[in-house]
């Protein structure tokens, strides 16, 4: 009897991050006007390289320490720092931070943030569906 040994997909390959993360970042630019701009990636040093990827892939993206106005806002408006993207057979979290986020100690800038949380199911042809959203302000 012979028994073959078949290898085991990772959870997450880098075109189910890619799908993944751009249903996300759809749903968060696509939440306000019809003409809502594209975010910009915030890439970190603690970003997972396939995150990385995925992000430069899809996105514009800046480091964190080339963000232009540093000494007003800690995360300009319109810069999206990824926080996770966790995938998990046929489903997905994503959590996230949205700016303007003001730098500390700076109380002349406006706004606080906003936090996502989007958890996605995967489809029957390996596209990704929002199943739920969460946004908090501040």
């Amino acid at each position: 009897m012979n028994f073959a040994c078949a290898s085991v997909p990772s959870l997450s390959s880098q075109s189910d991050m890619e799908s993944a993360l751009n249903t996300a970042l759809s749903a968060i630019e696509g939440r306000g006007s019809p003409r809502s701009p594209t975010v910009v990636i915030v890439l970190t040093r603690t970003m997972p390289p396939e995150l990385r990827r995925a992000a430069t892939a899809l996105r514009d993206a800046a480091n964190d320490f080339d963000l232009p106005d540093l000494e007003k806002y800690s995360l300009p408006r319109g810069y999206l720092q990824i926080e996770s993207l966790t995938i998990n057979g046929d489903s997905a979290v994503f959590r996230g931070l949205l700016g303007p986020v003001p730098a500390l100690g700076n109380r002349s800038a406006s706004g606080c943030g906003e936090r996502f949380e989007i958890h996605l199911t995967r489809v029957v042809r390996g596209g990704w569906v929002v199943t739920s959203a969460t946004e908090v302000m501040c």
